[in-house]
């Protein structure tokens, strides 16, 4: 990242994820499953190769393409390390990084006592259990806003009565 001049910027936590070849092993996998005879029968109505792609082909990949949206979304959502190791500007950090740093500080607090940080910081109100869990609310409440938007893309059948025999 330091030689392509990508420290310190988003691109540098977005751009080593963006392909996964898991992922593309799935969509080749399920564009393999596609029937031919669709593809031939969109050929015989008078359709490009790009009509074809963009009318038949994506229409029925909605499935898998909303299932790898799904994929990516969490892969990036849990990521913590990298954004640690590669953004040194703290206004650029994620979410994730940030909570992250929330629960290292309430485990310092609870490894130096609470007697002591009431000493020293005046910290000693926070409940540590009840910070870890309202941190791991927040992680989670995107994840839990994102799925029942992409579930719809989830149903059975696609393909029943797009092919007869």
């Amino acid at each position: 990242m330091k030689r392509l001049g990508l420290l310190n910027s988003p691109w540098s936590v977005i751009l080593y994820k963006a392909v996964n070849a898991w992922y593309l092993i799935i969509l080749v996998r399920f564009f393999e499953e596609i029937p031919k005879e669709l593809l031939e029968a969109a050929e015989l109505d008078g359709a490009n190769p790009f009509q074809t792609f963009f009318m038949v082909v994506l229409p029925l990949a909605k499935p898998a393409l909303a299932t790898i949206a799904l994929f990516y979304f969490v892969l990036h959502w849990n990521e913590f390390f990298r954004s640690m190791i590669y953004l040194n500007d703290q206004t650029k950090w994620p979410l994730q990084v940030v909570l992250r740093q929330f629960v290292i500080e309430g485990d310092k607090i609870a490894i130096v006592g609470a007697n002591n940080a009431n000493n020293n910081i005046g910290l000693a109100q926070i409940n540590i259990r009840a910070l870890k869990a309202g941190m791991i609310f927040i992680t989670i409440l995107p994840v839990l806003a994102i799925y029942p938007l992409i579930l719809k893309y989830f149903t059975k059948g696609t393909m029943s009565g797009a092919l007869k025999g």
